[in-house]
């Protein structure tokens, strides 16, 4: 709750306003955790397909390669705003909340549409290709934004980006692809992370089933 003094003609009125603030909601049991020693360890493949040679008579040839690498994302700070929480990322980013996760009342910012904690699926796809759909315990958010190109269309180019979300836990996967399907050939690059663990200071909450024997507990 602010208060407002407001003085007028000689009298001093007091205004009290709710700011909306949940102070008893717990982002731990949400898809969309967040607070100070979390820690989201990934493997990420960054790869590709298209043309990778040529044969003798000069016909593309496709192939696709991939490059793998491990990465931590870390809440470095957070901050109590008017109507809710901000919290900064550090290490990398979550592809829908992107650096900053911000919370205003009940709600949280993804590819930047306000929804729910505990989002509405959406049916059909919005015009502008965001989705919202739950698989089992997973929610999945995914935003798809493509085009027709060239000579009468003959192509499509775009981006596709998502997550998944477990409870408790935060993003488990998360996908961008960049694509071009053209007539004769179709090339792309994507970057997709896999969550290995996440850990709250030294406890480890959640791991990848085959990672067991890589984490020291």
């Amino acid at each position: 709750m602010r208060v407002v003094k407001v003085f007028a003609a000689g009298f001093l009125c007091i205004i009290t306003i709710g700011c909306s603030r949940p102070d008893d909601l717990n982002l731990a049991e949400t898809y969309f955790p967040m607070g100070m020693d979390y820690e989201w360890t990934y493997e990420r493949d960054d790869g590709g397909w298209g043309v990778t040679d040529f044969d003798e008579w000069g016909y593309p040839i496709e192939g696709s390669w991939h490059d793998y690498d491990t990465f931590t994302v870390s809440v470095c700070d957070s901050l109590l705003i008017t109507r809710g929480w901000e919290f900064e990322l550090v290490g990398g980013e979550f592809r829908d909340v992107g650096r900053t996760q911000i919370v205003t009342g009940y709600k949280v910012k993804v590819f930047n549409r306000k929804r729910f904690l505990e989002p509405d699926e959406t049916d059909p796809v919005d015009p502008k290709g965001f989705q919202i759909l739950y698989s089992d315990d997973t929610l999945v958010i995914t935003l798809k934004d493509g085009k027709y190109c060239g000579p009468e269309n003959m192509y499509k180019e775009g981006t596709d980006e998502s997550t998944s979300r477990l409870k408790g836990i935060g993003v488990i996967n998360q996908t961008r692809l960049s694509y071009s399907n053209g007539a004769h050939t179709t090339s792309g690059d994507y970057i997709t992370d896999r969550l290995l663990w996440f850990c709250i200071g030294d406890d480890t909450i959640w791991h990848h089933e085959d990672t067991v024997s890589s984490i020291i507990f």
